[in-house]
């Protein structure tokens, strides 16, 4: 009798253990699933961040360039566009144009 009291005092305290152990992972789990839905919000919005800005830099180019069109239709001079449009975007404007350099040569 007492040995079977001992070995029921024993699989209650086992059986609490393996309880224990199974909520623990399972809150492990949770905290990783919260953390990983974490980490995509983050990257979507990253992602639509920078899509809104190459969304309005893009708006911007097409914008200039228009402008530089109309003005050589207007005033009929049909120069390198690089010196109509100017500023920041010349850089880029000739880094392309050194691109292509090499290749014409």
């Amino acid at each position: 009798a007492e040995l079977d009291k001992e070995d029921k005092n024993q699989n209650v305290q086992r059986i609490r253990r393996v309880e224990e152990f199974k909520r623990l992972q399972t809150l492990q789990k949770i905290q990783e699933d919260d953390d990983r839905s974490e980490r995509i919000k983050d990257e979507k919005a990253y992602v639509r961040e920078q899509q809104k800005t190459s969304a309005h830099e893009a708006f911007i180019r097409k914008q200039r360039v228009k402008e530089a069109m109309n003005e050589m239709r207007v005033t009929n001079k049909f120069v390198n566009i690089e010196s109509i449009l100017g500023g920041d975007k010349k850089k880029t404007r000739v880094d392309k144009g050194e691109e292509k350099d090499p290749a014409s040569h």
